[in-house]
């Protein structure tokens, strides 16, 4: 689990300033010590970001050793309405790979496309340790992409290992993608939180399959540390999240393992409390996705 947290406060820091980002001076205790950023990209038309560095681990010397490891992190689109990015979500897929069997999401995709160079000349230049790619929302999905774009290049470009943590993924492709991302990036994970809306959809029954495995904390509010699951490989355990037929919560998706995400989580730890999603917010977003279930 420290890893896991390690990791989600780094998401939470995606969704900082770009200038904290780059001087890694974020606020909220999303900068986390041992951590060195070297790389951001952004792009307008989807609003989505990817930061990435070297880290060395908390209270690390970083004097003459190498990193334990690459990171390479995707924030999602900054959304002013949550449920509404869920309620208009379409459901297209695209074949970009070289099995055309494997299918998906269409927008995701494309979103990763928009940085994909940069991420490419920037990783050509960094230590060929293990590489771990991680996201929230839409930048997990992105991360997923990522990873599965590296590890079919010629010996994963070199790396010595190429493994996934994200939060709060959506259903990124189809079950052929499943089936594919669990063979040839086995150490992936994809922790989900509660009523979270986000791992909902696109549904299954328009051809969207969920990667393995599933991490799932079933309660709200992380009163026990050791109160999570660690699901099938499935990657639709119906013992897991998919136990909840109706998830829809705006406020399980932006608040992983006690540390809000979002904007909001850029904060002072204090100050963010505040930008926590209400009560009210849970009403509107049952609505939402009733709606887009009777599409």
């Amino acid at each position: 689990e420290d890893f896991a947290l390690r990791m989600v406060k780094l998401c939470g820091a995606a969704y900082c300033p770009p200038d904290d980002i780059q001087q890694w001076t974020c606020r909220g205790g999303k900068c986390i010590d041992g951590f060195k950023s070297e790389f951001m990209a952004m792009d307008e038309v989807y609003t989505t970001l990817v930061f990435a560095g070297v880290d060395f681990g908390e209270g690390a010397d970083k004097r003459g050793k190498d990193p334990a490891r690459v990171v390479i992190v995707f924030r999602g689109t900054v959304e002013v309405d949550y449920m509404n990015w869920v309620a208009d979500m379409d459901i297209l897929k695209t074949a970009p790979f070289e099995d055309k069997d494997i299918e998906v999401h269409r927008g995701f995709y494309l979103a990763y496309m928009q940085l994909r160079e940069r991420i490419m000349r920037y990783l050509e230049g960094v230590p060929k340790v293990d590489l771990v790619v991680t996201g929230h929302s839409l930048g997990a999905s992105m991360a997923s992409l990522c990873a599965f774009d590296i590890v079919t290049q010629p010996d994963r470009m070199g790396f010595k290992s190429v493994s996934t943590i994200t939060y709060g993924e959506p259903r990124t492709g189809n079950l052929a993608f499943h089936k594919a991302f669990s063979r040839l990036i086995p150490d992936s994970w994809r922790v989900t939180h509660y009523k979270d809306v986000v791992p909902k959809v696109p549904f299954q029954s328009f051809g969207f399959y969920h990667t393995a495995r599933e991490i799932w904390y079933s309660s709200r509010d992380y009163e026990k540390t050791d109160d999570y699951q660690v699901c099938d490989g499935s990657g639709e355990d119906p013992k897991c999240q998919n136990s909840l037929w109706f998830a829809t919560s705006v406020q399980d998706h932006l608040y992983y393992i006690g540390v809000y995400l979002g904007t909001g989580g850029c904060l002072d730890p204090v100050a963010s409390l505040a930008d926590r999603p209400s009560a009210t917010t849970e009403q509107q977003g049952q609505a939402h996705l009733a709606r887009t279930m009777e599409l």
